[in-house]
């Protein structure tokens, strides 16, 4: 079970990073 959460975890913020990763290219791309 706590593997299990740990690993929703991970997933979440690799996502999230990707996430932020993809904004700040498109707010450069805007500029």
């Amino acid at each position: 079970s706590a593997k299990t959460n740990f690993n929703v975890e991970q997933v979440f913020f690799s996502i999230a990073r990707d996430i932020k990763q993809r904004l700040a290219d498109s707010d450069s791309k805007v500029e």
